[in-house]
């Protein structure tokens, strides 16, 4: 771990020419974690990147940036509405999630995450967003500690299984 870099890390809007970067970054989340789904031989192959550069151009997403080198990256799914079901309960507004949020491991734990989740809350706080989602796999217990930190508390949980035949 490096320390703390909050000072010297900025923050800005992802630009069109990020977006290869930023990709790295989701491919090196992808990586760390083993797998976000049970078919690890497609989502980590050659198609990854070119997926998710093509997700990031309908997307908002935000970079850190250390010493010009981009670091770490928060993408949101931004979810316009007059009307979202929390559980059973309707409220007004629009939802935002955090989809993705990545620190390039060499940085990990040197607040840079931390600085990504309080620009994507400022970024929907001043939108009008009414509430925030982040997901986050059971087993990442570093990402979970985070969250809860900032605010952030468990809701539904969610089971997932794949069809490979389908997918």
């Amino acid at each position: 771990m490096v320390g703390n870099l909050t000072e010297e890390v900025i923050i800005e809007s992802m630009t069109g020419e990020d977006i290869g970067k930023v990709a790295n970054l989701l491919i090196e989340l992808q990586s760390h974690l083993g797998s976000i789904d049970n078919l690890h031989e497609i989502t980590v192959g050659r198609w990854l990147k070119t997926e998710f550069m093509r997700m990031l151009e309908w997307r908002m997403a935000f970079v850190a940036r250390y010493k010009g080198e981009i670091v770490g990256a928060a993408v949101l799914q931004i979810t316009p509405g007059d009307n979202f079901l929390d559980g059973f309960v309707k409220h007004k507004g629009s939802v935002g999630e955090i989809e993705y949020l990545v620190v390039t491991q060499k940085y990990r734990g040197c607040g840079i995450g931390r600085k990504l989740i309080e620009a994507s809350e400022k970024y929907l706080k001043d939108g009008g967003w009414v509430k925030i989602e982040i997901s986050y796999l059971e087993t990442n217990t570093a990402a979970m500690n985070v969250y809860t930190k900032l605010g952030f508390k468990p809701s539904i949980r969610t089971s997932v299984k794949m069809i490979p035949e389908n997918f």
